[in-house]
């Protein structure tokens, strides 16, 4: 029997990824369950306020709350946020999948990531990828239906990162750091804000295709010198790449950019980018250039040049 997708409970919803979701589905007409856990703070009741949203407080330690939560929903949209401290990636990752095989959900997306430590037989471990890896192979095995999303690095985190971009206002020019990572090095980017919502859509409206696949969704791939010219571009202004020094309090983030570094891995390198049947139904990934004038350049206090994106 097809899978109908009309009731859709969000995780992560007042953040990035959940929170494009949200506002992607909730405009073309779903009814949508934001799993938050907090019903009363301001980024929830701004979710409350759009068509066909209700708050659901859940626990992701408490399986109970999820089951219910879940109970008479036809998809839900899972991810986890890692914490470098006491991750619980693992645990919260399992209890989502576990609550949609007891609620009888017909298809759980996951926001998945890949094992670096199995590619790279050992060598390097980045714990919220390959904690993430490991609950993609625990949905796996206890046979729900399922799709498993792969993002790539975010846009946003020239904005999230204190650091990542600044402007020198002395010299007229835009700086960019991106941790240790080589300014050469291209990685696959979404606009996780805007790209994650428009692929939850196609996924909701076509939930057979995608049952069982591994759907990368970047169609942006660039290097810190492209991000640099494309910014110079936009923005009119001198900027530079420079490769900052590894962050001693983010030892995963620092063997992520090892392992770009190191030239011989890539990531998604198994996986077409976009997944070709996102292309199929008319996909179309945000350009860095639509990001740097309307997300970047704002959050600088400056301004495109006229026609540069």
């Amino acid at each position: 029997m097809p899978i109908i997708v009309k009731t859709v409970v969000v995780h992560g919803a007042t953040g990035q990824q959940g929170g494009s979701v949200v506002r992607a589905l909730s405009s073309t007409g779903y009814r949508i369950r934001a799993a938050v856990r907090d019903v009363d703070s301001a980024k929830a009741k701004d979710l409350a306020a759009l068509p066909g949203v209700e708050l659901v407080k859940v626990d992701l330690a408490d399986i109970d709350s999820l089951i219910t939560a879940y109970t008479g929903v036809d998809a839900v949209f899972a991810c986890t946020f890692p914490d470098r401290v006491n991750s619980q990636e693992v645990a919260h990752g399992k209890a989502m999948a576990d609550a949609s095989k007891a609620a009888g959900v017909k298809l759980h997306v996951w926001s998945a990531l890949e094992s670096i430590k199995t590619i790279t037989k050992g060598e390097l471990f980045a714990q919220h990828f390959d904690d993430k890896a490991a609950v993609t192979e625990y949905i796996k095995s206890i046979g729900i239906p399922a799709a498993y999303i792969y993002l790539g690095s975010f846009m946003e985190n020239y904005i999230n990162f204190p650091g990542a971009s600044t402007y020198d206002a002395e010299h007229d020019k835009i700086v960019l750091k991106y941790g240790g990572l080589r300014t050469d090095i291209p990685l696959p980017m979404v606009r996780v804000s805007k790209d994650v919502g428009e692929v939850a859509k196609i996924i909701a409206a076509h939930p057979d295709d995608f049952v069982g696949q591994d759907i990368a969704i970047a169609d942006v791939t660039l290097s810190i010198k492209e991000h640099a010219a494309t910014i110079q571009k936009v923005s009119g202004k001198q900027c530079q790449d420079v490769q900052g020094p590894e962050l001693p309090q983010f030892p995963n983030i620092n063997n992520m950019y090892r392992f770009a570094n190191d030239g011989k891995y890539k990531f998604f390198a198994g996986m077409q980018q976009p997944n070709p049947i996102l292309k199929k139904y008319g996909f179309q990934a945000s350009t860095f250039e639509s990001f740097v004038a309307e997300a970047l350049l704002p959050h600088l206090k400056l301004e495109a040049v006229k026609d540069a994106a």
